[in-house]
């Protein structure tokens, strides 16, 4: 699976848009006002219009989290964009 947005083992998602991450599509939603940011999981075959939230902390996703059954450490977040790395267990 290659996901726009995909440079290496980097996922670049601009804030609002979808990238596409295997059989899921995740979207970014921008920081929170608690030094976190949030990420929607759509699973077009369980619900398409129906999204999953997920908010993170900046600091536990520093260390690494598990998101769509997959492991990521974050890179950087601003309100625009959002750099994963994504990390083989």
């Amino acid at each position: 699976d290659r996901p726009i947005g995909r440079i290496g083992d980097t996922l670049v998602f601009q804030n609002n848009e979808a990238l596409e991450l295997g059989k899921s599509i995740l979207i970014y939603r921008g920081l929170t006002r608690n030094s976190g940011f949030e990420v929607d999981v759509i699973i077009p075959a369980f619900d398409p219009r129906s999204p999953f939230p997920y908010t993170f902390t900046i600091a536990e996703a520093k260390r690494g989290f598990k998101l769509v059954n997959r492991s990521f450490r974050l890179l950087s977040a601003t309100p625009s964009f959002l750099h994963l790395e994504q990390v083989t267990e």
